[in-house]
């Protein structure tokens, strides 16, 4: 452009959907309410299930792990959204930050879901036979019992996905 020309004012991403601010009510409340969808996952997988029962208490953890985590997934884009238009923004940085430590207990239950399913005696498929709401998960059901028998204990996997939190993955 030759000098004295005004260039012409680069294109700004709208960052007031689907909240305000970072510092939003909306914002606030969907991370209050992450905070109980993460401590119900987390919950879910640790109880023992009574013969019969099963089914329904896979079927109570995968709904519970997929709420939290689609809240967390949300939350996460859009400070990321903040982020990515500013890399300077120490907020949209530590919100980052606080949404990975507040989810962090998600990668323990997604560990305690392996061992309820590992240890279970009913097989993945008289389960899927059992129980129509489970069917739509029966690949993901038959892959984590194959995982069940290849991870760390849990509390080895929890260390694991802390340490990663610092980028090391």
């Amino acid at each position: 452009m030759p000098d004295g020309s005004s260039s012409p004012s680069l294109p700004r991403w709208n960052l007031e959907v689907p909240y305000p601010g970072l510092e939003s009510p909306g914002f606030r409340r969907e991370k209050d309410l992450l905070r109980r969808l993460v401590r119900r996952a987390a919950g879910a997988a640790t109880r023992a299930a009574a013969p019969g029962e099963e089914g329904r208490l896979l079927l109570s953890h995968i709904e519970a792990y997929n709420r939290a985590a689609a809240l967390h997934e949300k939350l996460s884009a859009y400070a990321y959204m903040h982020f990515s238009t500013d890399t300077g923004s120490a907020a949209a940085a530590r919100e980052l930050e606080a949404l990975d430590t507040l989810a962090l207990p998600l990668r323990r239950a997604e560990t305690e879901f392996r061992v309820l399913l590992g240890e279970m005696k009913t097989p993945v498929a008289a389960l899927l036979r059992t129980h129509a709401a489970l069917r739509p998960y029966g690949s993901f059901l038959r892959e984590q019992r194959y995982l069940s028998k290849r991870q760390m204990t849990p509390d080895l996997e929890e260390l694991a996905a802390d340490l990663a939190l610092s980028g090391a993955d």
